[in-house]
């Protein structure tokens, strides 16, 4: 759901309702993976879009957001947007920051830079640092549950 509210942020022709319209140039970079003004950080061990950890071979991918994924985070956020709009950086789950990666956060959120969205989703944000939950805005969403006929 937070990738499809930045895909529909970033969209150069949204539709009446707000959504994407999957035919600009921003969708194609966007459905792509590579568009220049959105980025997702995660553990290692998820790939995009997966709820749950994989399994691989070899050396167990982190289940934790390293400090060095935010610190890499750092130069894009500083860079002007491509086109003027807006930048979008989604951080999921918020949770698995470890404390010293969430305070590596703190001055990006406490000052986010002009046109910047952040976006930290949680199941558990009980499980944040105060510190980074006082600097946020919560909205608390439901899965859509079908009606019964």
């Amino acid at each position: 759901m937070a990738r499809a509210f930045a895909r529909s942020l970033l969209c150069e022709r949204p539709d009446g309702r707000g959504e994407a319209c999957g035919a600009c140039a921003a969708c194609g970079w966007f459905d792509q993976g590579n568009h220049p003004d959105y980025r997702q950080v995660q553990p290692e061990a998820l790939e995009p879009g997966d709820e749950e950890p994989r399994r691989g071979e070899g050396a167990a991918p982190s289940r934790q957001i390293r400090i060095d994924q935010v610190r890499d985070l750092q130069p894009f956020l500083r860079v002007g947007t491509h086109r003027g709009g807006l930048r979008i950086a989604l951080i999921r789950p918020a949770e698995a920051m470890n404390a010293s990666t969430a305070n590596a956060l703190l001055k990006s959120l406490e000052e986010p830079p002009e046109r910047t969205l952040l976006l930290l989703v949680s199941s558990d944000p009980q499980r944040l640092l105060p510190t980074v939950r006082s600097r946020c805005q919560g909205v608390t969403v439901f899965p859509r549950v079908p009606r019964r006929r």
